[in-house]
């Protein structure tokens, strides 16, 4: 039952990130992806994302995790995640675009 559920959640997520893959490639400005993100995401969702960004920006400038809890005002937790997520294939794919 939960290798099932399991299946059943993947499967969703990819649905959904397929989804808004497609969404995205079709905005053609900034100010369209600004509207799109006002549409789908709260305030405090997007700026979750922006502290993510400076999040894993200064762990690539060799920031200690402590040093940018405290400066952020975030969780050592949410620092770690982030600490976590540049160690990750997907980063790597990506990481030219997100620390420009």
């Amino acid at each position: 039952l939960t290798s099932t559920i399991c299946h059943v959640i993947k499967r969703a997520y990819y649905r959904t990130s397929m989804s808004l893959a497609k969404i995205l490639l079709k905005l053609k400005s900034i100010k369209e992806f600004n509207n799109m993100l006002e549409v789908l995401l709260t305030a405090k969702e997007r700026l979750e994302i922006d502290q993510r960004i400076e999040i894993i920006t200064r762990l690539e400038k060799g920031h200690s995790q402590h040093k940018i809890a405290s400066e952020l005002g975030v969780g050592i937790a949410t620092v770690t995640r982030g600490s976590k997520v540049i160690r990750n294939d997907s980063y790597h794919n990506v990481k030219n675009i997100l620390c420009e």
